[in-house]
């Protein structure tokens, strides 16, 4: 089995080389940036910028930058690497725990999950959030404890609501061994704990050098009501149609604990329910939830060999060679067939790629056709069509966005001290900018849409006409 997963992973890294130049996707753009601010700060990583998270993450981008020269290829490239080392360590984690075929299953049911396949392209935290997660757990189960400390550490310093698992892991290592002496027990909670305190060291240095423990918009979410709160039957509804994954935690569920009294079943599929609480208090993303799809596939295939099929290893390959027709259909059909406008902004799976090539097609338009105009749009193409760096535009451009009514007020100013510019305004349908288009005077110029991909997602130019 060992064979195949090496072979599977190097096919997961070869096949995203192509894509390493890729112009950058909706959040790439901001993680993007905090890496930049890293490296022209010495590489440094107390300092502010949007979207801050703990260093881990930014800190390898911005040395390579160091290195080599700040390119969109270095962030692709640590994506990758992690992305095949999670599909090694979903092996080895189902090999300890459960058996090498259940974990051998489990690497091919993520290698073709539609959420990693999709994430695997993009410079953001889940595949590396997944490949710490998963080797942390190996780690602790192998009872690898200064590795576990090395690791567990890396993971609570890359994303703040990783504590959880560390936390939650120390618990069930409390809970797991009852012939263990209580204060032995204790002991060895607190050990796994100890990763905590590189974690409020980070904190403490964050009010040192910024001002703030946590970034405050972060912390925002926790202390103040969302604009799109949600009930938690929609987000379970959310996480069962558009995250393509409930709905194998539920056969997890049943199988694994109803059938069996597995202990690390149980921590597996309680990890992910935990979490469900805490994307119930945050605005949810499907990406959050990619770290713990491991977990839930060693699950899902470690129930169906040991309590409902009970080795029959035809029925079991069919069953998850279903699923795996299943999830190879849904990264087809959402980038090539559906003929709905993308949803979640493409990142659930490969859609995101029919959002990134229309805006390469508006913006190598706008570059033949308007390359000295001022652009007006709204974020992330007001960012995206800025600076050459993020692969759109061949020069640096001057964009205002017009998301907000302030923002738009800011236009009108400037617009009445500049009035002999070209101003053109980009909206798509993704990213709609009514507010210009009520407020000002402009035309259409050009409809752009992709001939290989459905003609939901288009993206409008206008041109700004001037009363006389």
């Amino acid at each position: 089995m060992t064979i195949f997963v090496i072979i599977l992973s190097l096919i997961n890294f070869l096949i995203r080389i192509p894509f390493f130049n890729l112009p950058l996707h909706h959040d790439e753009l901001v993680l993007f940036d905090g890496a930049l601010k890293i490296y022209q700060n010495h590489l440094n990583p107390f300092i502010d910028f949007s979207g801050y998270h703990p260093p881990v993450f930014f800190e390898p981008v911005a040395i390579l930058f160091r290195i080599f020269g700040p390119s969109r290829v270095w962030g692709r490239l640590i994506v990758d690497i992690f992305s095949s080392l999670s599909l090694i360590f979903t092996y080895l984690l189902g090999k300890k725990i459960f058996s090498a075929r259940t974990g051998f299953l489990a690497a091919l049911l993520l290698f073709f999950f539609p959420l990693f396949m999709g994430q695997s392209f993009l410079y953001q935290p889940p595949v590396l959030l997944t490949f710490l997660t998963l080797i942390t757990l190996y780690c602790y189960f192998s009872d690898k404890k200064i590795f576990y400390l090395i690791f567990a550490t890396l993971l609570v310093l890359t994303h703040e609501t990783t504590i959880f698992v560390i936390i939650l892991l120390s618990l069930f290592n409390y809970l797991r061994d009852t012939r263990k002496n209580k204060l032995e027990l204790l002991r060895e909670s607190c050990f796994f704990l100890s990763p905590l305190i590189f974690f409020f060291l980070w904190t403490l240095l964050n009010r040192l050098y910024l001002g703030w423990f946590f970034w405050p918009e972060h912390f925002s979410l926790l202390t103040s009501n969302r604009a799109y709160p949600q009930k938690p039957f929609d987000l379970i509804l959310n996480l069962a149609v558009r995250d393509n994954l409930f709905w194998v935690i539920f056969i997890a569920i049943f199988l694994g604990l109803i059938f069996t009294h597995r202990k690390e079943v149980f921590f597996f599929v309680f990890l992910y329910f935990f979490y469900l609480i805490i994307f119930y208090k945050l605005d949810f993303l499907p990406r959050y939830s990619l770290f713990l799809a491991p977990l839930v596939f060693l699950s899902f295939v470690w129930s169906l060999e040991k309590f409902l099929l009970k080795g029959r290893v035809l029925l079991i390959s069919f069953i998850v060679g279903l699923f795996l027709f299943i999830f190879s259909y849904i990264n087809f059909y959402y980038l090539f067939l559906s003929p709905e406008q993308v949803i979640w902004v493409g990142e659930r799976d490969l859609s995101f790629l029919r959002i990134v090539f229309l805006q390469k097609e508006a913006a190598d338009y706008i570059n033949s056709n308007f390359s000295d105009d001022v652009i007006i749009s709204k974020w992330p193409i007001d960012q995206a069509f800025q600076d050459p760096f993020y692969g759109y535009v061949k020069k640096r451009m001057i964009t205002w966005s017009c998301g907000t009514d302030e923002e738009k007020d800011e236009i009108k100013r400037w617009l009445s001290q500049n009035n002999s510019k070209n101003i053109i305004l980009v909206s798509s349908t993704a990213y709609w900018v009514d507010r210009c288009l009520n407020s000002f005077n402009f035309r259409l110029v050009k409809e752009i849409d992709l001939d290989y991909f459905p003609k939901a997602d288009n993206i409008q130019i206008f041109s700004l006409v001037y009363d006389k």
